[in-house]
């Protein structure tokens, strides 16, 4: 299967994108993204009302490009960080040993 990554074709820039079934694929940062915002967004101490606007708006801005590649007929998968490099690090040690 053929794939591109950081695909400049669509303005949203995929991570990996799998054009021939339009499949884009985002691998987010748990901070950057929001994860857990409810749980995270009191205990922010620093530049609190920056951090609050920024995460905020890239949470919206991600639904909005979910919106925008969906209508264009792509798949949006969305992974968090942690979850895709324990995956990685799993796959790792059951196929390399490592």
């Amino acid at each position: 299967m053929r794939y591109r990554t950081n695909y400049k074709e669509l303005s949203s820039k995929p991570d990996i994108a799998i054009t021939k079934y339009k499949i884009a694929v985002f691998i987010d940062s748990e901070f950057w993204h929001g994860y857990d915002w409810e749980h995270r967004k009191p205990r922010l101490k620093r530049n609190r009302d920056y951090w609050i606007k920024k995460i905020e708006y890239n949470m919206k801005h991600d639904k909005q490009v979910n919106t925008d590649l969906e209508k264009k007929g792509w798949t949006v998968l969305r992974f968090w960080q942690n979850l895709y490099l324990k995956i990685l690090i799993i796959t790792l040690k059951l196929f390399y040993g490592i």
